[in-house]
C-alpha cells in the first residue's frame, strides 16, 4: 500500500480542501486480490505552547474512491489563531481475498496557514501621488503580494522569502527538532530549524530543541508604493492577495479607493458603443424617409465635478439635426440622450452625437465626445399603400376608453398612408363576428390621406353585452389602386366591460425617485402604498384616497439589489422578499434575501434573512417570486453559484422557501434546488412566477433551450411539485423566445386552472401569449391567445371576481400603449384587449373591497395613477356618494373637489339671492318711511298717468270734494285713505263718462262740465320730469323721491 499524494512532509494548509491519493503496489498485487482499501485521517495540534498534543479524527476508516487506484478527499479545518504544532497524518491499509490485512501506511504533513489584511486605504479620502499600500501576511515559505484595479490582470507588488525555504521543502522534506535520535546516532532530518520557521515564525533553541517563540503567529508586516499618477482620476476598487510557496493563494481583500490628482473637473464620455435609431422605443435596422425616429445614447460623467449646461447636437452628415441642453450631470451619473430626427433623403445617413461641440466645459479628456454611426434610410414607394398597423383600432366612449354594454361607442382606426402619393376618398368598412359569421355593422369615409401621413376613421356602435368583441375593419380607396392590398384588414378583439378608468393622478415623488410597485392595502382610513427607489434605497409613501402621496419616515432597505415581490392582504397589512447586499467578513459585499411585512402606516417588522450570505464574486439570488395562501408563504427564486463548493463549476439552481405564519428566519423550510443546474441567463432580470395550488405548487421559469433549431434562446419552461418535495421532475417547455412569465392558479371544479401569460419573439415582432391550461399543461377548451405587442415590456395580473384582469403595454403606431384586458374562466373567454392610455406599464394591484384596481404607469408627462373602477363598486361602500362617484368614474379627491365645487356655488348662489331680496326689503321700509313719516308726501297707488290732462273729462255730478282740513282733524291715516278713495271715484266716473260719450255722442255735447276746484291747502300735485308720474304732495315739502323711477324730484 503507497500513498502517492500529498507527498509526505509537503506542506497543507488550514481550510483548503485535499485528495488522499494512493495505489497497491506490485507486492501487494503478488498477494492475492485487494477486496478493500480503507483509509484514516487525523489532525495533531496543540492548543498553546505549554498543553499537550491533542489528537482529533478528520475522517474515521472509510471506503476510498477506487481500489487499485484509489482517492479519499478531505479537508484541514480552520484553527484558532492560538493553536500550533499542528499536523495531519494519513493512513491507508488493504485487505486481500483471504482477510489479510497489509501494514498501515501513514504520512506526516505539516499544516500552515496563508492570510493577509489590509491597512492604510480607508476609501474616505482621495488618493494622488505615490500611495503607500500596506498589511499583514501569514505564509509559508516564501509571500508574493499581489494587486489589481477593477476586474484587471494580478500584479506582482512585493516578494518575501523565510530565507531557508527550498526546492526539497516544496516537494517534501522531514525536519528533526534535535540533532541527534534517541539512540545517539545522527538524526538525517536535522535541517537546523524546526517546521514552523518556513511559517515566518521566529525560532529558537530551547532545551526540548528546536521550536518556534511562543505567541509568534508568523503575521508579518508588507507594503509597497502605488504611484496613482499613472491613473485617471476616477473611483477604484484595490484589491490585494498573497501567493505562499505551496501555490495556496488567501482570499482576495477589497477596498473602494478614489484616485484624486487633478483639480476636480468634469469628464464626459459615452457608455454606449453605438448609436441606436428608434421609433417608440423599438431598435430599427431601417425607415421610411419622413419618419420620426429617436435617436439615443448613454453618457456619463466620469470626473470628480457635476457638469452643467451641457449640450448635445445630432448632425446628419455635418448638418445639426437636433440638439438640447442637460442642465446638470453629476460626478458617476449616467444619462441617456435622446434626439429626434425626421430623414428627408434615402441611403445611409451618418449620424453623429456630440458632446459639448463648443468646448465650454473644461474636462480631463475631450477626445471622447463623439459618437457616430450609420442608419440606413428606405425611400417610400410610388403610389398609395393604406395601411392599418397593429394597435391602431381602439374604442372609446364618452367618458373612458373601455367600451361599456348598451352604451355609445366609437370604434376608431389610424389609418396610414406608406406610399408618396395622397389617397383621397377612402372608404371604410366595419365587421363584427357573429355565430353567422363577419356580418358588416358601419361604413365611414375619409376624405384624404396624406402622402406618408395618416388619418383616423370612425365608426359608432352599441354593444349589447360584456365580453370579448371581434371586429375587422377595412380600407380602400375608390378610385385608385393600392401598393399592398394584405394591410388593409386588420382584426381586433375588444373587450365591452363594465369598468371605468378614472382620470390621471400625478405621482408626486421627490427628484431622482422612480416607482417600483404599489401596494393596495384594504386599510379602512383607505390608505394604501407606493413604494420608490432612489440610489439603491427601497422608500415608501402613503397613498391617500385621493391617490396624494405623504411620504415615511421610515425606509425598507438601503441596500436594494434590486428584486422584490409584494403580496397583499385583506388583513390591512403586506408580506414583502428582496434582495440586499450588505458588507460581510473581510469587507466582502455579500447578497441575501430577506422577508418582512409593512401595514398602511409604514409600519415595518423586524427583517428575517430567508438565506445564507452570499459574496457577490461567488454568486447571486435573483428573479424572487412570492405567493401567499392563507397563512401560508411560498417564495422562490433564482440562485447561481460560480465555485459550487469548491468544484469551480457554474451552476444556477431554483430554490423554494415555504413557511406559515413565519415569526423568525427559522420558521422558514429551505428546498435549496428544486430544480437543479438550468441554464440560466444572470443578465436577464425577469423574475420566475410561483403559485400555490390546490396539492402542489406551480412555477414558470426561463432557461437557455436550443431544441428544434440548434440555437441558443431563452425560453418559458413548466414545472410542478410538492412544497416539501426536494426535487421536482416534472418540467416542460412552453414558450420559445420569451421572457416576462406571468402565471396565476385558480382552484376551479376541484382542480387548478393555469392561467399563463409571457412575451414570445423578439421586441420588433414580440407577440402576447395567453394560455388556460390543466396542470399538464394542457390547453383547456382552445382557450389560447396570441396578439402582436410590439415592444411588449411589461405585464400585469391580478384576480378579481369576474375573472383575471391583465394590463401590459406595446408599441402602437402613436407610440407606447398600455392596453387592459380580462380573461373569464367560468364564461371560457379571453378578452385582450382595448387601449387605455399612452405610456408604459409600471406596477398594479387591487383592492376586493372597494373593487378597485390601481395602475401605475409612466407618459410623456411623468409618472401617473390610474385606477379601474367597477360598477359594483358602490355596494361595497354603501352610500349614495361612492354610487355618484362611481358612476362618474372620478376618484376620491376628483369627486370631493366638484362636491365642494358645486358646494361653494350653491352657497354663492344662496348669498347673492340673500342679498337681493335683503336689499330690495330695504328699499321698501325706506320708502314707507318717507311716505309715513310726518305725512309728507302722498302718493299715489303706483298709477302712471299716461295720458294728459285735456283728454280727461270728468263729471262733476260724479266728483267728491274731500274736506282736507276736516280730515286731517281726524284720527291716523284716514285723511290718506279718503284721498285715495276720491281719486277712485273720480276715475271710476271718467271711465263711465267715456263710455256714455263713446255710445252717445250727442248726449255727451250736452253735458255741462263743471270747473275742476281748485287744490286746497292740504297738498298739491307735480309731475316727475323723468318717468313722468304725478306725485301729491302736502304744503312744505319742498323735495322728495319719485316713487317709481326713485329719481330727486324738487318741488
Amino acid at each position: 500500500m503507497e500513498i502517492e499524494s500529498p507527498a509526505e512532509f509537503s506542506w497543507l494548509v488550514e481550510g483548503q480542501e485535499y485528495n488522499l491519493r494512493g495505489h497497491i503496489n506490485e507486492h501487494g498485487e503478488d498477494n492475492g486480490t485487494i477486496e478493500e482499501v480503507l483509509v484514516k485521517v487525523e489532525m495533531e495540534f496543540r492548543e498553546s505552547a505549554d498543553t499537550p498534543k491533542q489528537r482529533v479524527v478528520i475522517t474515521d476508516w472509510k471506503i476510498p474512491i477506487g481500489i487499485v487506484n484509489w482517492t479519499s478527499p478531505f479537508q484541514v479545518p480552520d484553527l484558532p489563531e492560538e493553536y500550533t504544532d499542528v499536523s495531519i497524518t494519513g493512513m491507508a491499509a488493504a485487505r486481500n481475498d483471504i482477510g489479510r490485512w497489509s501494514n498501515t501506511t501513514e504520512f506526516f504533513f505539516p499544516v500552515g496557514r496563508v492570510n493577509i489584511t489590509l491597512e492604510g486605504l480607508s476609501g474616505q479620502d482621495g488618493l494622488e501621488g505615490s500611495v503607500e499600500v500596506r498589511g499583514e501576511f501569514q505564509s509559508i515559505g516564501n509571500a508574493t503580494i499581489q494587486w489589481r484595479l477593477d476586474k484587471e490582470e494580478w500584479q506582482d507588488g512585493v516578494d518575501y522569502h523565510d530565507g531557508l525555504w527550498t526546492e526539497e521543502d516544496l516537494n517534501g522534506q522531514c525536519h528533526s527538532t534535535s540533532r541527534f535520535k534517541g539512540d545517539g546516532s545522527s538524526d538525517p532530518c536535522y535541517r537546523g530549524h524546526a517546521f514552523c520557521v518556513h511559517m515566518f515564525r521566529q525560532g529558537e533553541d530551547s532545551n526540548s530543541g528546536l521550536r518556534c517563540k511562543e505567541g509568534d503567529n508568523g503575521w508579518t508586516r508588507w507594503s509597497f508604493n502605488w504611484d496613482t499618477t499613472q491613473f485617471k482620476d476616477d473611483e477604484y476598487r484595490i484589491s490585494v492577495r498573497v501567493v505562499s510557496a505551496v501555490g495556496v493563494v488567501s482570499d482576495e481583500i477589497r477596498r473602494v479607493v478614489t484616485v484624486d490628482n487633478i483639480d476636480p473637473m468634469p469628464d464626459l464620455l459615452f457608455v454606449s458603443k453605438s448609436i441606436s435609431v428608434q421609433e417608440f422605443g423599438i431598435p430599427m435596422q431601417e425607415s421610411y424617409v419622413n419618419t420620426f425616429l429617436e435617436v439615443r445614447a448613454t453618457i456619463r460623467n466620469t470626473g470628480d465635478q457635476a457638469a452643467t449646461d451641457v449640450g448635445i447636437i445630432l448632425e446628419e452628415w455635418g448638418e445639426r439635426r437636433d440638439e438640447y441642453i442637460i442642465p446638470n450631470i453629476d460626478s458617476g451619473q449616467f444619462v441617456e440622450v435622446v434626439l429626434y430626427w425626421n430623414p428627408t433623403e434615402s441611403g445611409d445617413a451618418l449620424l453623429t452625437i456630440s458632446i459639448d461641440p463648443l468646448n465650454a466645459i473644461q474636462e480631463l479628456d475631450n477626445g471622447n465626445n463623439d459618437l457616430s454611426g450609420t442608419f440606413s434610410v428606405t425611400p417610400r414607394p410610388p403610389g398609395v399603400d393604406l395601411a392599418i398597423r397593429a394597435g391602431a383600432i381602439s374604442a372609446v366612449t364618452v367618458s373612458s376608453p373601455i367600451p361599456r354594454p348598451d352604451e355609445s361607442v366609437v370604434v376608431q382606426a389610424r389609418v396610414d398612408n406608406l406610399g408618396s402619393q395622397d389617397a383621397v376618398e377612402v372608404s371604410g368598412t366595419l365587421e363584427m363576428m357573429t355565430a353567422r359569421g363577419w356580418e358588416m355593422v358601419a361604413t365611414s369615409t375619409v376624405p384624404l390621406v396624406l402622402g406618408g401621413s395618416h388619418s383616423t376613421i370612425s365608426f359608432p356602435i352599441v354593444p349589447n353585452s360584456t365580453g370579448p368583441l371581434e371586429v375587422r375593419i377595412s380600407v380602400l380607396m375608390e378610385s385608385g389602386s393600392d401598393n399592398d392590398w394584405s394591410d388593409n384588414v386588420r382584426e381586433k378583439t375588444l373587450l365591452v366591460d363594465s369598468t371605468t378608468l378614472t382620470g390621471p393622478r400625478d405621482v408626486g415623488m421627490n427628484p431622482g425617485e422612480t416607482p417600483v410597485a404599489v401596494v393596495s392595502l384594504n386599510s379602512e382610513e383607505g390608505e394604501d402604498l407606493l413604494i420608490g427607489e432612489k440610489d439603491g434605497t427601497l422608500i415608501m409613501y402613503k397613498l391617500t384616497q385621493s391617490k396624494s402621496l405623504i411620504e415615511c419616515n421610515n425606509v425598507i432597505e438601503e441596500r436594494w439589489s434590486g428584486d422584490i415581490s409584494i403580496v397583499s392582504t385583506e388583513d390591512e397589512y403586506a408580506h414583502i422578499v428582496w434582495t440586499r447586499r450588505y458588507m460581510g467578513p473581510n469587507s466582502f459585499l455579500m447578497q441575501t434575501l430577506s422577508y418582512s411585512t409593512v401595514d398602511s402606516s409604514c409600519r415595518i417588522s423586524p427583517a428575517q434573512d430567508l438565506l445564507p450570505g452570499i459574496p457577490l464574486s461567488d454568486g447571486k439570488y435573483w428573479g424572487v417570486d412570492m405567493d401567499v395562501k392563507d397563512s401560508e408563504i411560498l417564495v422562490s427564486g433564482y440562485h447561481r453559484d460560480v465555485f459550487s463548493g469548491g468544484t469551480l463549476e457554474d451552476v444556477t439552481d431554483i430554490f423554494l422557501l415555504h413557511a406559515e405564519s413565519p415569526l423568525s428566519s427559522d420558521d422558514w423550510t429551505l428546498m435549496p434546488g428544486i430544480i437543479h443546474d438550468i441554464d440560466a441567463d444572470p443578465a436577464q432580470r425577469d423574475s420566475l412566477s410561483v403559485e400555490f395550488g390546490e396539492e402542489q405548487a406551480h412555477l414558470l421559469y426561463q432557461t437557455i433551450r436550443n431544441d428544434s433549431t440548434g440555437k441558443d434562446r431563452l425560453g418559458v419552461w413548466y414545472s410542478h411539485g410538492g412544497i416539501d418535495q426536494e426535487t421536482w421532475t416534472y418540467r416542460r417547455a412552453v414558450g420559445d423566445e420569451a421572457a416576462l412569465p406571468e402565471l396565476t392558479v385558480i382552484e376551479h371544479e376541484d382542480m387548478d386552472v393555469l392561467v399563463s401569460i409571457w412575451r414570445e419573439g423578439p421586441p420588433q415582432d414580440s407577440e402576447l401569449v395567453t394560455y388556460v391550461t390543466d396542470s399538464n399543461f394542457k390547453t383547456i377548451d382552445d382557450l389560447e391567445t396570441r396578439i402582436s405587442a410590439r415592444g411588449l415590456a411589461g405585464i400585469g395580473t391580478v384576480e378579481s371576481e369576474r375573472g383575471i384582469q391583465v394590463i401590459f403595454d406595446r408599441v402602437g403606431p402613436n407610440g407606447p400603449q398600455v392596453e387592459y384586458g380580462l380573461i373569464d374562466i367560468e364564461q371560457g373567454w379571453i378578452g385582450l384587449s382595448d387601449s387605455l392610455v399612452r405610456g408604459q406599464f409600471n406596477s398594479m394591484d387591487r383592492s376586493e373591497d372597494s373593487l378597485e384596481t390601481m395602475i401605475v404607469v409612466t407618459t410623456s408627462n411623468g409618472w401617473q395613477i390610474r385606477t379601474l373602477i367597477d360598477d359594483g363598486a358602490s355596494e361595497r361602500g354603501g352610500s349614495i356618494a361612492d354610487q355618484l362617484r362611481s358612476s362618474l368614474g372620478l376618484d376620491q379627491e376628483s369627486f370631493e373637489i366638484l362636491l365642494i365645487g358645486v358646494a361653494l356655488a350653491v352657497l354663492i348662489l344662496g348669498m347673492v339671492t340673500l342679498v337681493g331680496l335683503s336689499a330690495q326689503g330695504f328699499r321698501w321700509i325706506g320708502r314707507k318711511r318717507s311716505i309715513d313719516t310726518g305725512s309728507n308726501v302722498i302718493m299715489e297707488d303706483d298709477v302712471v298717468d299716461l295720458v294728459e290732462e285735456s283728454d280727461l273729462a270728468v263729471g262733476v255730478d260724479l266728483v267728491e270734494i274731500v274736506d282736507t282740513d276736516e280730515a286731517e282733524s281726524k284720527e291716523g291715516g284716514r285723511s290718506d285713505r279718503m284721498a285715495r278713495r276720491a281719486r277712485r271715484n273720480a276715475e271710476d266716473s271718467h271711465d263711465e263718462n267715456t263710455e256714455e260719450s263713446l255710445m252717445e255722442p250727442s248726449e255727451a255735447g250736452e253735458v255741462t262740465v263743471m270747473p275742476v276746484p281748485e287744490m286746497t291747502q292740504s297738498g298739491f300735485q307735480i309731475s316727475c320730469p323723468n318717468c313722468r308720474s304725478r306725485v301729491i304732495t302736502e304744503p312744505g315739502v319742498s323735495t322728495a323721491k319719485c316713487p317709481i323711477c326713485d329719481k330727486k324730484i324738487d318741488f
